[in-house]
C-alpha cells in the first residue's frame, strides 16, 4: 500500500512539472500551461492615405467598431495587445501603423479624420498562423491599407 502512493504521488509530480515546463527544461516550449499566445494584434492598419494627394493622414478616428455584428468597445479592444493606439471618449485613435484586438471576424468601422469623410471600413480579419498546443499562440495580423477622402 505504501509503495503504490509513492508511486502515484511520483506519478503526479512528473507530470505536472512536465507539462508545465516549470524549469525551462524543453528549448522548444511545445508544452507548457494551457494558454493562448497573441504575438500580434490581429488587426494592422498599416497606413492611410489622401485620396487625391497620396499624403498620409495621421492620426485616424476609429468608432462605431463590431465584430460579426456584435457592436465592441474601443476600450476592450485597445486592451488586446495594441500598437499605437489610444481611446478618446469611445473612440479608437490610431497613429499609423497601429494595430489592435486578437479576435478573428468581420469587421466593421467607421474611420474618421479632419477634413476627410467619414468612411465605413467592412473586412473579415484573421490570423495568418497559429500553432502549438499546450500552449498554443497566434501571430500575422490582417494588414489594410486605407484611403480617405477630403471633404471637398
Amino acid at each position: 500500500m505504501h509503495t503504490m502512493k509513492l508511486l502515484t504521488i511520483g506519478l503526479f509530480i512528473v507530470s505536472f512539472f512536465s507539462g508545465c515546463d516549470q524549469f525551462g527544461l524543453n528549448e522548444n516550449r511545445n508544452y507548457g500551461p494551457c494558454v493562448h499566445k497573441y504575438l500580434d494584434p490581429v488587426l494592422t492598419i498599416e497606413s492611410v492615405t489622401d485620396a487625391q494627394t497620396g499624403a498620409l493622414v495621421s492620426p485616424v478616428y476609429i468608432s462605431d467598431i463590431s465584430i460579426d455584428d456584435n457592436k465592441q468597445s474601443a476600450s476592450h479592444l485597445a486592451g488586446m495587445d495594441s500598437t499605437n493606439i489610444s481611446v478618446e471618449d469611445s473612440v479608437i485613435v490610431c497613429t499609423p501603423a497601429c494595430g489592435f484586438s486578437h479576435i478573428s471576424g468581420t469587421y466593421q468601422f467607421t474611420v474618421q479624420s479632419d477634413q476627410y469623410r467619414d468612411t465605413t471600413i467592412v473586412k473579415e480579419v484573421q490570423y495568418q498562423e497559429s500553432g502549438g498546443g499546450c500552449p498554443s499562440w497566434s501571430k500575422g495580423s490582417t494588414v489594410i491599407s486605407l484611403t480617405l477622402k477630403p471633404e471637398r
